[in-house]
């Protein structure tokens, strides 16, 4: 699920594994995507950045994982690195939709 209000987007995505196995994709794909800025194990998150671009400055991201009745959930946060730029937004978005994909890559062993 994808919802943004005024300034931030979240994200929620399930999978049906363990938080500790969500966890370890989610880092993976995480460090091959994207700018790793944190990584704590304990409390499963995960702090990122995107990329910029040749006019904004990308998007700060914090992912965490959650155990559900299915499996486990990632919630995701994003918000621009200069709050001005709220049109960095819709970019971050674009690359952030490679997530889900590249976990469930990672999950599938592919």
């Amino acid at each position: 699920m994808n919802t943004s209000s005024q300034g931030s987007l979240a994200y929620d995505w399930h999978f049906p594994v363990s938080p500790e196995e969500t966890y370890s994709a989610l880092s993976a794909s995480i460090k091959e995507l994207f700018k790793l800025k944190d990584d704590d194990e304990f409390t499963k998150t995960v702090q990122f950045e995107t990329k910029p671009t040749m006019s904004q400055n990308g998007a700060r991201c914090i992912a965490q994982v959650f155990k559900d009745e299915n499996g486990s959930v990632v919630k995701l946060t994003a918000t621009p690195k200069v709050v001005t730029q709220i049109r960095a937004l819709p970019k971050a978005s674009e690359a952030l939709q490679e997530l889900p994909k590249a976990i469930s890559k990672v999950l599938q062993g592919k």
